[in-house]
């Protein structure tokens, strides 16, 4: 398992069939994903979020329709995105909407144990062009469930839990999840420089 010291992120921004892009999608997602950096920087100190927007628009292979019904699970059928080496987040914004998520459309997110996907959906999107805090702070809160994070129990205002449509310079990470983010982020750093300390002994 890859420890969180850096974790990066692989953007893209995704339209079904038909669908036309937003004329200014990449500066929006480039901004979301600075001020969750930023975010999550101020909160750990010893974890940083790198991250990359890819320059051109997925399209997809069918129509907007056909991504209704689990829009994740449809999605990663036609992605196959190459990951870092270290721990990585595909986060796919999406011009998609699940009917059946009145808040946030589909947008969800799943741990793989050694990387992560999010899906950031249609409703999400329209918040961010609105320029709507809250949609920061729940972009943050499913790259946190990427990150293996769950929501507190009991709930709290902190980003996992009621904070998550409170906007980030409202909401915060609790005490639990920054031990989980900060010890993984800790473990990799001993590992890195352990193998480092090996490598110079060896050039000797």
């Amino acid at each position: 398992m890859y420890g969180f010291n850096r974790i990066w992120i692989e953007a893209l921004y995704f339209l079904p069939r038909g669908v036309a892009p937003r004329p200014n999608w990449f500066l929006l997602l480039h901004r979301a994903l600075s001020r969750c950096a930023l975010f999550h920087w101020r909160s750990l100190r010893e974890s940083m979020l790198l991250w990359r927007v890819q320059a051109r628009p997925w399209m997809g292979k069918h129509g907007f329709s056909y991504y209704e019904d689990k829009p994740l699970a449809r999605v990663q059928e036609e992605l196959h995105v190459p990951l870092q080496r270290s721990f990585s987040i595909l986060c796919v914004f999406a011009e998609i909407a699940d009917p059946s998520d009145a808040d946030g459309g589909g947008t969800c997110a799943i741990f793989k144990g050694d990387y992560g996907i999010v899906l950031i959906a249609q409703p999400i999107l329209e918040l961010l062009a609105r320029r709507k805090e809250e949609a920061l702070s729940v972009i943050y809160h499913e790259l946190g469930h990427a990150m293996g994070l769950e929501h507190p129990d009991p709930y709290d205002a902190s980003v996992m839990g009621l904070g998550c449509w409170a906007g980030l310079k409202r909401t915060y990470i609790n005490e639990h999840d920054r031990a989980y983010l900060l010890s993984s982020a800790r473990w990799a750093r001993a590992k890195w420089e352990q193998r480092t300390c090996y490598s110079e002994q060896g050039d000797s």
